[in-house]
C-alpha cells in the first residue's frame, strides 16, 4: 500500500465528498473526535447564509447540527484562513463543536488553535488523516486527533445546554442517577447527541469511564482517546468483559439494566485504579 496526500487523492472537495459517501469512513472520523452516535447524517458542500461552502455538516436524527467540519485544502498544512473561518461556520450553523482536517500544522498554528479553544466559544478538534492507496486502487483511510479541546469537561459543560440540540428522552433518568451518585460521577451530558454520566480522567492513566443511555439500554465505555490501543489493553479488558468490543479509541460493552451498568462502571473504575485493566 502507498500513502498519499489529500492533493493526490484529488483535493479536499473530492476527499470530503468521499467521507460523506462512505459510511464506515465517516464513522472512523466521528470516532476520532470521541463522538459516539448511532444514527447521523453527514452532508458535503453545505452552504452558509453568505453562500460559502462548508466541507461537511453532521446532524443527529432530529436534524440538529452536531459537528461542523472544515478540511484544509490541497496545500496540506493548516493555514490561518482555514483555522479562522471555522469560527464563522460554527456561528452560521449554530454549533460549537467543530473539526479541522489537516495533514499537519506548524507550532504557531497549533498555539493559535489552542488559544481559540481556551478563549472562544468553539471546541476544536484537529484531525490528521492517513490515506493509503491499496493494490486494488481503493483508498483505506484512518483519522487521528492531533489536537483536542483544551478540557474534556469544558466540552461536556457546553453539551449540557447546546443552543441547537434537543434534550435526550432519558435526560431526567440520567439526571436522577447523577444526583444519587455524585461521589461516582463528575460529568453529565443530557443532550440528544449523547446522554451519559461519567468520571473524568482516572489518575494519570488518560482513561475515563462512561455510562451511555440509549434506546437499546446502557453502554459502558472505557475511553482512552487512542492513547492506549494496545494488545495488553484489549487482553486485560477481555479478561473482565469477554463480550467487549473495541475501536481505536475505546472499549465498550452493554447492560440491559441500570443496576448492571452501574456495577460494571464501578468495577471498571476499580480495575483501572488497581492495574487489572492496563495498557502496558
Amino acid at each position: 500500500m502507498e500513502e498519499i496526500t489529500i492533493q493526490e487523492f484529488g483535493g479536499e472537495v473530492k476527499f470530503t465528498k468521499y467521507i460523506a459517501d462512505q459510511r464506515k469512513v465517516a464513522e472512523k472520523l466521528l470516532n476520532a473526535i470521541d463522538l459516539d452516535v448511532e444514527d447521523f447524517t453527514i452532508t458535503p458542500e453545505e452552504k452558509t447564509l453568505e453562500d460559502k461552502r462548508v466541507d461537511l455538516v453532521v446532524r443527529d436524527p432530529n436534524n440538529n447540527v452536531i459537528q461542523v467540519i472544515e478540511c484544509q485544502d490541497a496545500s496540506g498544512w493548516l493555514d490561518p484562513v482555514h483555522a479562522s473561518k471555522i469560527l464563522w461556520y460554527s456561528d452560521d450553523k449554530k454549533c460549537d463543536d467543530v473539526v479541522i482536517i489537516t495533514e499537519d500544522m506548524t507550532e504557531d498554528m497549533r498555539n493559535f488553535v489552542i488559544r481559540l479553544n481556551k478563549e472562544s466559544w468553539v471546541n476544536i478538534y484537529v484531525i490528521q488523516p492517513t490515506i493509503l492507496k491499496q493494490d486494488d486502487g481503493k483508498p483505506f483511510i484512518t483519522f487521528k486527533a492531533i489536537l483536542r479541546p483544551t478540557s474534556w469537561s469544558k466540552k461536556i459543560v457546553r453539551a449540557n445546554n447546546p443552543t441547537n440540540a434537543s434534550e435526550s428522552p432519558f435526560a431526567e433518568f440520567m439526571k436522577a442517577k447523577y444526583d444519587e451518585n455524585r461521589d461516582m460521577f463528575d460529568l453529565i451530558n443530557t443532550s440528544s447527541q449523547r446522554c451519559y454520566v461519567a468520571c473524568s480522567v482516572i489518575g494519570s492513566t488518560g482513561m475515563k469511564v462512561l455510562i451511555l443511555r440509549n434506546t437499546k439500554g446502557f453502554k459502558i465505555q472505557l475511553h482512552h482517546h487512542g492513547l492506549h490501543d494496545t494488545e495488553t489493553f484489549r487482553e486485560t479488558v477481555k479478561q473482565q468483559y469477554p463480550e467487549a468490543k473495541f475501536n481505536t479509541y475505546a472499549a465498550h460493552t452493554y447492560a440491559d439494566t441500570w443496576e448492571d451498568a452501574f456495577e460494571m462502571y464501578k468495577n471498571t473504575v476499580e480495575f483501572i485504579n488497581n492495574g487489572t485493566i492496563r495498557h502496558t
